[in-house]
């Protein structure tokens, strides 16, 4: 199986990453652990709380029979997550709680 599990910092992706965590993986599975950033410069403390997110979701997948990829991507979050999603058998995400960028 392959999952995407994107965060982007807010609570409800927080929700999505426990979720994926409480789930049975099957055997062999790869769960790519995604957060979009839109430019490679994007610093401060919201840049911090995202890397730390995706640390901390990232080791509460680990595991013996998955593979665990974990990335920052830099771009529109809505265009890169499409992009991601082509050949996936689950995405995991939480809503966007701010409606500019939508």
């Amino acid at each position: 199986m392959r999952a995407l599990l994107a965060l982007d910092g807010s609570a409800s992706s927080l929700a999505a990453s426990e979720f994926a965590a409480s789930l049975a993986w099957p055997s062999g599975s790869i769960i790519d652990v995604v957060g979009v950033v839109a430019s490679a410069s994007e610093a401060g403390p919201a840049r911090q709380q995202l890397e730390h997110m995706l640390d901390d979701a990232a080791a509460s997948l680990s595991g013996e029979s998955r593979a665990i990829r974990r990335t920052t991507m830099v771009g529109r979050a809505g265009t890169v997550l499409v992009e991601l999603a082509a050949d996936l058998d689950d995405i995991l995400l939480g809503s966007h709680e701010d409606p500019s960028q939508r």
